[in-house]
Protein backbone atom coordinates (compact mmCIF):
# COMPACT_ATOMS: atom_id res chain seq x y z
CA UNK A 1 0.00 0.00 0.00
CA UNK A 2 1.03 3.78 -1.23
CA UNK A 3 2.43 5.71 2.15
CA UNK A 4 -0.41 8.81 2.16
CA UNK A 5 1.71 11.49 3.02
CA UNK A 6 2.34 13.54 -0.15
CA UNK A 7 -0.90 12.52 -1.73
CA UNK A 8 -3.19 15.45 -0.29
CA UNK A 9 -3.07 19.42 -0.41
CA UNK A 10 -3.28 21.55 2.24
CA UNK A 11 -6.21 23.89 2.54
CA UNK A 12 -7.10 26.50 4.99
CA UNK A 13 -5.96 28.96 7.01
CA UNK A 14 -6.30 30.18 10.50
CA UNK A 15 -6.26 34.18 11.79
CA UNK A 16 -4.93 35.93 14.55
CA UNK A 17 -5.57 39.46 16.05
CA UNK A 18 -2.66 40.46 17.96
CA UNK A 19 -4.15 42.87 20.79
CA UNK A 20 -0.88 44.02 21.31
CA UNK A 21 -0.78 45.89 18.20
CA UNK A 22 -2.23 48.59 16.78
CA UNK A 23 -4.31 47.74 13.31
CA UNK A 24 -1.80 49.83 10.95
CA UNK A 25 1.12 47.48 12.01
CA UNK A 26 2.46 44.06 10.32
CA UNK A 27 1.01 41.21 11.79
CA UNK A 28 -1.57 42.96 13.61
CA UNK A 29 -3.92 40.33 12.11
CA UNK A 30 -1.86 37.55 10.84
CA UNK A 31 -2.49 34.36 8.57
CA UNK A 32 -0.95 30.95 9.55
CA UNK A 33 -1.19 28.25 7.03
CA UNK A 34 0.43 24.11 7.85
CA UNK A 35 2.25 24.25 4.16
CA UNK A 36 3.02 20.45 2.92
CA UNK A 37 6.56 20.38 3.51
CA UNK A 38 6.10 20.43 7.12
CA UNK A 39 6.35 24.12 7.62
CA UNK A 40 4.37 26.51 9.62
CA UNK A 41 4.02 30.11 7.68
CA UNK A 42 2.67 33.21 9.51
CA UNK A 43 2.36 36.13 7.04
CA UNK A 44 0.15 39.39 7.63
CA UNK A 45 -2.64 39.30 6.53
CA UNK A 46 -3.07 42.80 4.63
CA UNK A 47 0.21 42.53 3.18
CA UNK A 48 1.36 39.05 2.88
CA UNK A 49 4.36 39.74 3.93
CA UNK A 50 6.03 37.66 6.77
CA UNK A 51 5.43 38.08 10.44
CA UNK A 52 9.28 37.77 11.68
CA UNK A 53 8.36 37.63 15.04
CA UNK A 54 7.11 34.12 14.45
CA UNK A 55 9.68 31.04 14.29
CA UNK A 56 12.61 32.40 11.94
CA UNK A 57 11.26 35.47 9.27
CA UNK A 58 7.56 34.09 9.49
CA UNK A 59 8.35 30.01 9.53
CA UNK A 60 8.64 27.54 11.81
CA UNK A 61 9.91 24.20 10.59
CA UNK A 62 8.01 21.93 12.69
CA UNK A 63 10.06 18.23 11.02
CA UNK A 64 12.40 18.37 14.17
CA UNK A 65 9.31 18.28 16.42
CA UNK A 66 7.88 15.64 14.71
CA UNK A 67 11.16 13.41 14.72
CA UNK A 68 10.70 13.66 18.59
CA UNK A 69 7.64 12.13 18.40
CA UNK A 70 7.78 8.44 20.55
CA UNK A 71 8.11 5.66 19.35
CA UNK A 72 9.76 7.55 16.11
CA UNK A 73 10.39 3.46 13.95
CA UNK A 74 6.68 3.52 13.73
CA UNK A 75 6.31 6.75 11.33
CA UNK A 76 6.49 6.07 7.79
CA UNK A 77 5.02 9.18 5.94
CA UNK A 78 3.81 12.61 7.45
CA UNK A 79 2.30 15.57 5.98
CA UNK A 80 0.56 18.91 7.81
CA UNK A 81 -3.08 18.42 5.70
CA UNK A 82 -5.43 20.25 7.88
CA UNK A 83 -5.72 24.07 8.59
CA UNK A 84 -3.29 25.34 11.88
CA UNK A 85 -5.21 25.90 15.12
CA UNK A 86 -4.13 28.76 16.82
CA UNK A 87 -4.48 27.68 20.84
CA UNK A 88 -2.27 30.31 22.84
CA UNK A 89 -0.68 33.86 21.94
CA UNK A 90 3.22 33.82 20.84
Amino acid sequence: MRPFAGRFNCRGLAQWKNPDKELNELCAHSLFLAANDKRLIAVDAISGNPCSEFGSQGVVDVLPYIKQIEPTNQIQAMQLKSPPAVVMEW
